[in-house]
């Protein structure tokens, strides 16, 4: 069904049916979720979910690709106002990735998940990473840095950038009960590790790639 053909009605009902099932899916992963859940959770028929989304599957992907397009235009926001690449850039920087994927904890553990399974895994989280990425490169060429080794840049980027950020998101709660640690007490740790982190690790990862 086509977006320019439903109401202000039917986009409430589908967002509403979105953080349901975003919500359900966190908690019991993508197998283990019961459409007839769902819909009731929602407080709508469970006949309405399927004239929206198809399937369960088509629910999952639509959920996905929603927060990769929300990801992805709060990234653009925030990279048309760089300007140049120093300390308190790359600060700010850390503090706007560290906010934008805490709002996303529930969609990244259930990525998460499906990029670990056997049978016809789910690349969601890679593909919400990547365009992340590449996003950043035109903005980073008009400041006269031209990346040179794309490999590099993808793989730095996503395991020793993105990666520290996503463990801390889905499992900083778990940790800091493990280790008996206010998490207050944890997350200020945990974000002046980051930006100390983010500030050396920046610096280093573009005197590689960049030209």
């Amino acid at each position: 069904m086509s977006e320019t053909n439903v109401d202000e009605k039917d986009i409430n009902t589908r967002e509403k049916i979105l953080k349901i099932a975003t919500k359900i899916f966190a908690e019991k992963g993508f197998d283990g979720a019961r459409v007839d859940e769902i819909a009731k959770q929602a407080g709508v028929n469970k006949a309405l979910i399927y004239y929206y989304f198809e399937s369960k599957k088509k629910l999952l992907e639509e959920l996905f690709q929603k927060n990769i397009d929300d990801y992805i235009n709060q990234k653009d926001v925030f990279g048309k106002q760089l300007s140049t690449i120093d300390h308190n850039q790359i600060v700010e920087y850390s503090d706007e990735i560290l906010a934008t994927l805490k709002t996303k904890d529930e969609v990244i553990k259930i990525a998460l998940i499906e990029a670990l399974k056997n049978n016809e895994p789910d690349f969601s989280l890679f593909k919400m990473m990547d365009m992340s990425h590449w996003s950043v490169l035109p903005k980073l060429k008009e400041m006269g840095l031209d990346i040179h080794d794309e490999a590099n840049s993808l793989i730095t980027g996503f395991f020793f950038g993105v990666a520290p950020v996503v463990f801390y998101v889905i499992l900083g709660d778990k940790w800091a009960e493990f280790h008996n640690m206010d998490r207050n007490e944890f997350d200020l740790n945990f974000s002046s590790r980051l930006k100390e982190f983010y500030t050396k690790f920046a610096t280093e990862f573009l005197n590689q790639v960049v030209e």
